[in-house]
């Protein structure tokens, strides 16, 4: 017997594991870097701005069939819009 929901919204799904790959890598070049564990304050920070734009991303790819390099573009685009828009300006 077939299920007649949904199936899995695969771009919801590849948009979270840009974002959580994008904090791993962050994570490991900071603490590479830095030659230790960074503070569990600016880690919160570095893990809500790679979840953040996953966030928006998944909503943007929510319900469509995208390839992986589309999901990591529109990742990547809002990744930068979000960045510039709480960047300070002086």
């Amino acid at each position: 017997m077939a299920t007649t929901g949904p199936g899995p919204d695969r771009g919801l799904r590849r948009a979270m594991l840009c974002g959580a790959g994008g904090f791993i890598a962050c994570f490991v070049l900071w603490s590479a870097s830095g030659g230790g564990m960074p503070p569990p304050e600016s880690e919160g920070r570095l893990l809500f701005s790679c979840l953040a734009p996953a966030a928006v991303t998944g909503l943007v790819v929510k319900g469509r069939r995208w390839s992986w390099a589309r999901v990591a573009a529109v990742y990547l685009v809002t990744a930068v819009a979000l960045a510039l828009v709480a960047v300070p300006r002086g």
